[in-house]
């Protein structure tokens, strides 16, 4: 067990000192690579691929990559050299490679030491992270056992990314090996991740692709960001976390013959801390290359107060992630929160209809994809078990912003609205082969404020060419704000395109309307 684990306040001062530059005299050490290198990894196509490890300081390395394919040589395809830096750390950049394999990796040093990985593929790599909708595995979601029997993709992969946390950043995670996928490794991959990539393996079965998984359940979306995203000087960040250290090693000395279980739970509660995970398990990955990022998060932070701040932390978040993995652009797609709670009695509810809107107002960044659950929730289950679909959802993102631009990704949203003889006449993009409400019924789910502050449903009918949707309102003039799907669980809503996908949730100024 690390010092950090024993007396959080030991911990802390460590990190303070290695923070200052205070570190201890460099030791000769054996030659390792990063954890998140391991046999089985998919390293990211046509990009330059950074490896990076630890050894000797002065001592040569050379890493070399060779083909493991049946009836070729193995021959090396590249071979790189570097020299150990004084801080016992090395790097290399492999040249871009298309999407292929397997391979074989093999670091020497020029003291002898030898590390080699095999079955090493290029595809597309993807981050996914989040609370507990992320981490959900596929034995614990619907159709888990024909999942794991349907499980013969070998070239979808996933490394685990151990729960940790840290008063600093870290230079490697706690541990993680890349697993193929298989009937007995199938089970414990996070479902969303795994039903996105068999999603993308089945639209193009020539790309690997390897998940990084790296999430945390409960967590709140500030244990994710750095203290400079947060706004945190570095003084702030030290007040914080002395504070935490300080209080767990309180309750850590109070404890009597229950010492382990406070220690345990004391763990439990870090999701909770800001920055605590970014620096323990998003971190030390960043140098790894990447496609892009899956999010599934939010419901911890879905309270009145905390969803508010949460659409100017979403977006930071976003940012500082591509930022610091030097992918500015990259694709960054999320899960919008699934209805959840008891159905929408009442047109002036709100609940996580406020998260949901923070989390849309990122799609105002670029290279951004949104999948919309308003259809697949739980009432009764904040862990929906239909993991498929949100991974499919998600996949679909990925394939567009990768550049199929010709795919139906999402559902309806609002693109533009004008006053109409009999109401308002709604216009959407991603209509797709055209709305639908599933039954040619009328539009529900839709929410009318009067300027006295009255709420009523309403309801909408589809035009003829199924692209907008006509709310009729008498006296229109009176009417303030029209809201569709705004409630924890909008069960009326029942708006999509003819691929199903369901329309996103929005809020219209009405008295601004022309």
């Amino acid at each position: 067990m690390t010092a950090s684990r024993r007396w959080p306040l030991l911990g802390f001062l460590m990190s303070v000192a290695l923070l200052s530059g205070c570190r201890p005299d460099v030791q000769e050490r054996p030659l390792t690579l990063a954890r998140v290198f391991s046999d089985g990894a998919v390293l990211q196509r046509d990009v330059p691929t950074r490896l990076w490890g630890w050894g000797t300081p002065g001592d040569a390395i050379s890493v070399q990559v060779s083909s493991a394919r049946e009836g070729e040589d193995g021959s090396a395809l590249l071979d790189v050299q570097t020299v150990v830096k004084t801080d016992a750390s090395w790097e290399v950049d492999l040249a871009p490679q298309g999407a292929g394999g397997p391979f074989t990796l093999k670091v020497r040093s020029a003291r002898g030491d030898t590390v080699r990985l095999g079955d090493v593929w290029f595809g597309d790599v993807w981050l996914a992270s989040g609370q507990s909708n992320m981490e959900w595995r596929v034995m614990d979601a619907d159709g888990a056992e024909e999942t794991a029997r349907m499980a013969t993709d070998t070239l979808i992969r996933e490394i685990k990314v151990p729960r940790d946390w840290s008063f600093a950043p870290r230079s490697d995670i706690s541990g993680g090996q890349w697993r193929v996928a298989s009937a007995e490794t199938v089970p414990h991959f996070s479902a969303v991740a795994y039903h996105a990539a068999r999603t993308l393996r089945t639209y193009d079965p020539t790309v690997p692709i390897g998940i990084i998984h790296s999430s945390w359940g409960g967590s709140r979306i500030e244990p994710w960001m750095s203290a400079q995203t947060l706004g945190l000087s570095a003084d702030d960040a030290e007040r914080v976390y002395r504070s935490i250290a300080t209080r767990d090693d309180s309750l850590l000395q109070e404890a009597e013959s229950n010492v382990e279980a406070v220690r345990e739970q004391l763990f439990a509660e870090k999701n909770q801390q800001p920055t605590l995970l970014y620096h323990a398990m998003i971190a030390p990955l960043e140098r790894y290359a990447l496609r892009g990022f899956w999010w599934y998060q939010g419901e911890s932070n879905a309270g009145a107060q905390d969803a508010e701040a949460y659409e100017a932390q979403f977006q930071a978040m976003i940012t500082q992630w591509r930022q610091a993995f030097g992918v500015p652009e990259a694709p960054f797609i999320w899960a919008q929160l699934a209805s959840y709670k008891r159905a929408q009695e009442r047109p002036d509810e709100t609940g996580w209809a406020t998260l949901r809107a923070a989390q849309s107002a990122a799609l105002a960044l670029p290279n951004t994809g949104e999948a919309i659950l308003l259809d697949i929730g739980d009432a009764d289950d904040i862990h929906p078990r239909n993991k498929h679909d949100v991974g499919a959802r998600i996949a679909r993102w990925a394939i567009r912003l990768v550049g199929d631009t010709t795919i139906v990704a999402a559902g309806p949203r609002l693109s533009g609205a004008h006053l109409h003889p009999s109401g308002i006449e709604l216009s959407f993009e991603d209509v797709g082969g055209g709305l639908s409400t599933g039954t040619d019924g009328a539009v529900g789910g839709l929410a009318l404020e009067r300027m006295d502050g009255t709420w009523s449903f309403v309801r909408g009918q589809i035009s003829a060419d199924r692209a907008r949707v006509v709310v009729s309102i008498p006296n229109v003039a009176t009417a303030r704000r029209l809201r569709y799907a705004w409630a924890d669980n909008p069960v009326l809503a029942n708006l999509s395109n003819a691929e199903g996908l369901p329309a996103s949730p929005f809020e219209l100024d009405v008295s601004a309307l022309e």
